[in-house]
């Protein structure tokens, strides 16, 4: 998994916006990790020149709130 964060150093708005998105006032940004029932959404924001991953979640999970927005660790 570590690989796939890795490549969000080069390009990371080729990723689509994440569901989350509509109903959060930053720009929120998916990358899909796995296959089939192991699949992963790698949640994460742009500020500036830099990528700060939020939340790796298993795709059955609830979506993101404001609150865990507001923890995101820097990659």
């Amino acid at each position: 998994m570590m690989d796939t964060i890795a490549t969000l150093q080069e390009k990371p708005k080729r990723c689509p916006l994440a569901p989350e998105n509509d109903s959060l006032t930053e720009e929120i940004r998916q990358l899909i990790y796995g296959k089939s029932r192991n699949k992963y959404r790698i949640l994460f924001v742009i500020r500036k020149d830099m990528v700060f991953v939020l939340h790796t979640r298993h795709s059955s999970q609830a979506p993101l709130t404001e609150e865990e927005v507001d923890e995101g660790n820097e990659f």
